[in-house]
């Protein structure tokens, strides 16, 4: 009936413990609840939860959860779950931070109310609503202050490419599906990368954009000649409207071609790309550079829940 009222140096529990607070190490089987604080470390078979702060270590089979501040490493089969995470590690397949954090996320899914100016996100999958740090994964999604486009571009090759763009305007993923059907040969390519953006000045940005593709060409049906696209880009977005821009600007674009199986009429596959003499040539591979030309949805603005008075800003 006391145990939420003590605080234990040292607490060694079969199952699971219940305490006030925890001031070196608790080991438990199963369980360790702890009403108020820890300074020290506690390992838990299943879960660790404290109800306010933790400074130190946390190691759990399913997850550890801190109401108040976390500051330390947290390790743990599934879950970490903390309400600010001042500094240090989270590793886990998902990790949570519901305030500010100003640490280290690693997992498969990392989301964070608002990511600090030491904070970083490295994952597959991740959520903030707002960040002052690049998060770095697959599919990152800033919600408030972040960087979002949908793209319907040309180039000198494909009729129509789509792109989506998500991440914060120093570090952004780019997924991309690009088509020309009205060419002899059809081709299609799926696309994956990453990019930086730069705000030249009132409502103009400039991208550096970096894109590897799967590209494959329609033979009359018969079969598909494959090839890896892998293009730098240049552009220069211009705001037209609230929502809405333009964009422009050359690429340097290397084709690898797959020679094999190759009919025996055709002497290279992705013959006519790019419709012009290429600076460099080979029967495995193409150089040239190109020139990209689109329109930009961006998303909407907010204001961050963290700071309600700055100003708005074009991101």
């Amino acid at each position: 009936m006391l145990s939420g009222s003590i605080d234990n140096r040292i607490s060694i529990n079969l199952i699971a413990g219940y305490s006030g607070g925890v001031r070196m190490v608790e080991f438990g089987g199963v369980f360790n609840f702890v009403r108020n604080n820890v300074s020290g470390t506690q390992m838990g078979g299943f879960s660790n939860i404290v109800g306010d702060n933790v400074e130190g270590n946390q190691f759990a089979g399913f997850g550890n959860i801190v109401g108040g501040m976390f500051t330390g490493r947290q390790f743990a089969g599934f879950l970490n779950v903390s309400g600010t995470f001042r500094k240090g590690l989270q590793m886990a397949p998902l990790n949570i931070v519901l305030k500010e954090s100003n640490g280290l996320q690693m997992g498969v899914v990392n989301y964070a109310t608002k990511i600090g100016l030491t904070g970083h996100q490295v994952g597959l999958f991740n959520l903030a609503d707002s960040a002052e740090r690049a998060p770095f994964g697959l599919i990152s999604i800033v919600r408030s202050n972040g960087y979002r486009r949908f793209e319907l571009s040309t180039d000198e090759n494909r009729a129509a490419n789509l792109y989506f763009k998500t991440g914060i305007k120093q570090f952004y993923n780019i997924f991309m599906i690009g088509i020309n059907p009205i060419r002899t040969l059809p081709t299609a390519d799926l696309g994956y990368g990453i990019g930086r953006a730069y705000r030249l000045g009132k409502a103009w940005m400039f991208n550096t954009d970096i894109v590897a593709h799967f590209f494959a060409e329609n033979d009359y049906g018969e079969h598909f000649n494959t090839g890896g696209l892998y293009q730098i880009d240049f552009g220069f977005e211009k705001q037209i409207a609230r929502r809405t821009a333009v964009v422009f600007g050359p690429s340097l674009k290397f084709m690898s071609l797959n020679n094999e199986d190759l009919p025996s009429w055709q002497t290279k596959p992705f013959k006519g790309i790019p419709p012009y003499d290429s600076i460099l040539s080979g029967r495995d591979y193409t150089f040239w550079i190109g020139i990209n030309l689109g329109l930009r949805i961006m998303q909407k603005t907010r204001i961050p829940k963290f700071n309600r008075k700055q100003n708005r800003s074009y991101n």
